[in-house]
């Protein structure tokens, strides 16, 4: 995705988003940032709140390739499915 793409996600003809589209911005890449379907690559919650508090720089090579199909997977013997996201890794 393209960075001039990122804009047409938000709706352009808001006021909100007029005064506030570099803050839109930065919360839409934090959102693709940890969205990743490698969950190697996500960062941690501390991560985060120091990109939102301003005293780490936001990662810039993120993986775009977000899936939104979740992918359940059974295991014999057991009365539930583990969804993937469960399976990602710690938080």
């Amino acid at each position: 995705m393209e960075e001039d793409q990122l804009f047409k996600i938000i709706e352009e003809d808001k006021r909100d988003v007029k005064c506030h589209g570099e803050e839109a911005e930065k919360m839409i890449r934090i959102g693709m940032w940890c969205s990743q379907s490698d969950h190697n690559r996500r960062p941690t919650m501390s991560m985060v709140v120091k990109v939102l508090e301003g005293v780490m720089d936001l990662e810039t090579a993120i993986d775009h390739n977000i899936s939104t199909q979740a992918h359940a997977t059974w295991y014999p013997g057991s009365s539930s499915i583990v969804v993937e996201s469960v399976l990602s890794g710690p938080r």
